[in-house]
């Protein structure tokens, strides 16, 4: 029996010792992913939609004074709309995002490609369309970015990334007032 006792005891201990190891294990590669996943921020504006031969309006309906997208590993969003990567190199980062509309010129479903492009020695932006047959092409709308990678930042403010306080300041930053409907559509879109 005193065999059988000293056997469990044992074989406990080297359980919890390996449990012990798990958890640690765990908590590291928790901890180093979520550093890894970190979110780089572009908040781009002063854009000019001059060369588009269309009104500024139209312009600034397709690509916001204020915009923001972030780049998340392989995915971008803008102003909280999901986008396709085709390029992510050392110069530039190219992608694009469908836009679904109607109307008589163009059909039913018909699409316009928003497609983006960033510079990443300038940061410069880029944005051009391709537009349905039987709409003039408008030309390219240029902008600023002004660029927060997470590899810059303290991992002190990488773990305040997607607190309410962070977003408040990037909504802050993009120009919206504060109260307004805008900036409480930034807020929601940062929070998804």
């Amino acid at each position: 029996m005193y065999y059988l006792n000293e056997i469990v005891g044992t074989l406990i201990n080297q359980n919890e010792a390996r449990l012990n190891k798990i958890f640690l294990i765990l908590i590291f590669i928790l901890f180093f992913s979520k550093i890894s996943h970190s979110k780089d921020y572009y908040y781009c504006k002063d854009f000019d939609y001059s060369v588009t031969g269309y009104p500024e309006k139209w312009g600034k309906s397709w690509v916001p004074e204020n915009l923001l997208f972030i780049k998340d590993e392989d995915r971008i969003t803008i102003n909280g709309i999901k986008t396709v990567i085709t390029e992510d190199s050392e110069k530039k980062i190219k992608f694009y995002r469908r836009v679904k509309h109607n109307s008589k010129k163009s059909g039913k479903n018909a699409y316009t490609i928003v497609k983006y492009i960033f510079f990443k020695t300038t940061d410069k932006l880029n944005v051009g369309f391709d537009l349905p047959s039987g709409f003039r092409n408008p030309g390219d709308i240029w902008g600023v970015c002004e660029v927060e990678l997470a590899s810059n930042k303290s991992s002190s403010q990488n773990s305040s990334l997607d607190s309410s306080n962070y977003n408040y300041e990037i909504c802050k930053k993009l120009g919206f007032k504060e109260r307004s409907s805008n900036f409480n559509k930034c807020l929601n879109n940062l929070s998804q």
